[in-house]
């Protein structure tokens, strides 16, 4: 039997068929409504995200699984018909189980690689991949006309909050630089004021080191000049007792010798 499933995802629709080869003795075509089978889409209401598209990753995979279940059953079984084979004579569920799963990953990380990198047109690339990869149909009625005006404005609003989060990251991010600068410049200033207490204490230590070092060169020059005034004057006395017969007029010379009144 053939049947159609119409499943509404995020405002959008998509349809992919199955054919099935019936081993009755008879055929018969029915046609499944979204009313009739949307107890088996509530999936549909997870998606987390707004338009543009569903942000699931799994939606779209589902979708794309769906569609290759055609590609992946011969794999795993000896049929080697035309038309898709009888589940029961499936031999290898590992390999559809394991295809399965990697379609899955892939598409996963495709998808969270642009929604981390916020890119749009990525995201409607993916979009258009599953639509085509699933055979879904461009909006034809007016309901589905406004769906896609409501998802293009929705989508315009999603982008200015995109970018009005951006803005506010991006000054964050220079009021922690500024933050950053500042406290360097303040550690900078802190180091410069200590090397400078440092290198002033070093200064005022040679200062005292030599005010000492010339202190102790004046002292030992006075002494040395007392020792010699010292020296002299005994000199002097042994020159006067040496003497005595040297009048008065003598003495009153040498006692005003350096007076120019006494000359």
């Amino acid at each position: 039997h053939t049947h159609t499933h119409t499943t509404r995802i995020c405002t959008r629709k998509y349809t992919h068929t199955h054919t099935h080869e019936d081993t009755h003795t008879h055929a018969h075509r029915q046609t499944h409504k979204d009313s009739t089978h949307a107890h088996a889409h509530s999936h549909a209401n997870t998606c987390i995200l707004s338009p543009p598209i569903c942000t699931s990753p799994f939606h779209l995979a589902f979708l794309c699984a769906l569609h290759s279940w055609q590609h992946i059953l011969p794999m795993a079984t000896q049929s080697t018909g035309p038309t898709e084979p009888d589940r029961s004579r499936i031999t290898d569920w590992t390999a559809v189980v394991g295809i399965t799963i990697s379609a899955l990953q892939v598409l996963s990380q495709a998808y969270a690689f642009c929604k981390k990198l916020k890119i749009s047109f990525l995201w409607r690339l993916l979009e258009r991949i599953c639509m085509t990869a699933t055979g879904a149909q461009q909006p034809q009625t007016t309901e589905d006309l406004n769906a896609a005006v409501a998802e293009h404005l929705q989508a315009k609003q999603d982008l200015i909050a995109i970018v009005d989060s951006q803005v506010r990251e991006i000054d964050q991010l220079r009021r922690e630089k500024q933050h950053e600068i500042d406290q360097l410049r303040q550690e900078k200033q802190h180091e410069m004021d200590q090397l400078w207490q440092e290198k002033q204490h070093e200064i005022d230590q040679l200062r005292q080191e030599k005010q000492h070092e010339l202190d102790q060169l004046r002292r030992e020059k006075h002494h040395e000049i007392h020792q010699l005034r010292q020296e002299k004057q005994h000199e002097l006395d042994q020159l006067w007792q040496e003497t005595p017969h040297i009048g008065p007029q003598w003495v009153i010379w040498l006692e005003c010798r350096g007076s120019t009144e006494c000359k």
